[in-house]
């Protein structure tokens, strides 16, 4: 009996991982649909419409974000599939949350850095 309690634990547990690496996976390719800082709307005299506003903080913004993106992706899909196949060593999973958890606060201080013209949140 106490081996069966044991097993549901851990397939409950599995279950549990299994939602936590999806969200992250989710929230993973966001990137993709919203670039850091917005898009601008309005085309203005010293502004272009619809370009990104990574794009105008400069190079050093652009390499910064090159670098923390691919690495978060890079974790959340490692994190995705190992609690897939894997789905033991709860440690290693919650390791890996933190990696990205660390790679997301440095993007966003990036992202600050670039566009201090905008709040944390993206409001002006």
């Amino acid at each position: 009996m106490k081996g069966v309690r044991w097993r549901n634990w851990m397939e409950d547990k599995r279950g549990s991982l299994m939602v936590v690496a999806t969200v992250i996976a989710t929230m993973t390719f966001q990137i993709a649909i919203n670039p850091p800082g917005g898009v601008w709307q309005a085309k203005t005299h010293d502004q272009q419409g619809c370009e990104a506003v990574i794009c105008t903080a400069g190079a050093y913004a652009i390499c910064i974000w090159m670098i923390l993106n691919p690495l978060k992706k890079l974790v959340g899909t490692i994190t995705l599939y190992y609690a897939l196949f894997w789905g033991g060593f709860p440690v290693l999973i919650c390791l890996a949350i933190f990696c990205r958890l660390a790679f997301w606060i440095l993007k966003r201080f990036s992202r600050f850095l670039c566009c201090p013209h905008k709040n944390i949140t993206g409001s002006v």
